[in-house]
């Protein structure tokens, strides 16, 4: 009996209609594109997000900079407990050797010309610390997630528009036959 009822617009019957089968066979489309296609879209997501930062990462190396006014004391996260790096002025010498300034993540509380490491690209800027693989890959898996969730979104989406029209053409498909066979059911003879 439950598989009967699963394929019933598929069978020859007389009451199915077209939109029927254009319904099921949505479900079946959207089924097929959630199952192969949301892995796909997060895989890819999570392989490209992952080399991206790796590829960033590769033309940085450590330089010394040093601060150019004192740093701000630190404020404790009032949700971690934790305390933090703060953005403080810095100037550093570019491998041109051209001095340059800029703001990095120090130490809280450092006084003016202490040294602080920071990471310069080849062109001596100043950089994001470098991620570690384990943190570029941790970073591809988030953000491939969030992709394939996009990905199920959408054909979900997708298959409640195809399913509102259907709906819509089936209300106006019974409104017409009724208007049809409501007349005549309306007189009762005696």
């Amino acid at each position: 009996m439950g598989g009967r009822a699963v394929f019933w617009r598929w069978r020859r019957n007389p009451l199915r209609r077209r939109c029927d089968v254009v319904e099921a066979c949505t479900g079946v489309a959207a089924a097929l594109l959630i199952a192969a296609g949301a892995p796909a879209a997060g895989a890819a997501t999570a392989v490209a997000v992952e080399h991206s930062e790796l590829r960033r990462s590769q033309g940085t190396h450590l330089a010394t900079a040093f601060l150019t006014e004192d740093a701000a004391r630190a404020v404790e996260n009032p949700y971690t407990g934790s305390i933090g790096k703060v953005l403080t002025p810095v100037r550093w010498t570019a491998p041109d050797g051209s001095t340059r300034t800029g703001l990095a993540r120090v130490e809280p509380g450092s006084p003016a010309g202490s040294p602080a490491t920071v990471w310069l690209d080849a062109d001596g800027r100043l950089q994001q610390n470098r991620l570690t693989p384990a943190q570029a890959e941790a970073q591809g898996v988030v953000f491939g997630t969030v992709a394939a969730a996009g990905a199920c979104a959408l054909v979900l989406a997708g298959r409640w528009v195809v399913r509102l029209r259907i709906d819509r053409h089936r209300a106006a498909a019974w409104a017409r036959e009724w208007e049809e066979t409501g007349p005549s059911w309306g007189h009762r003879r005696a």
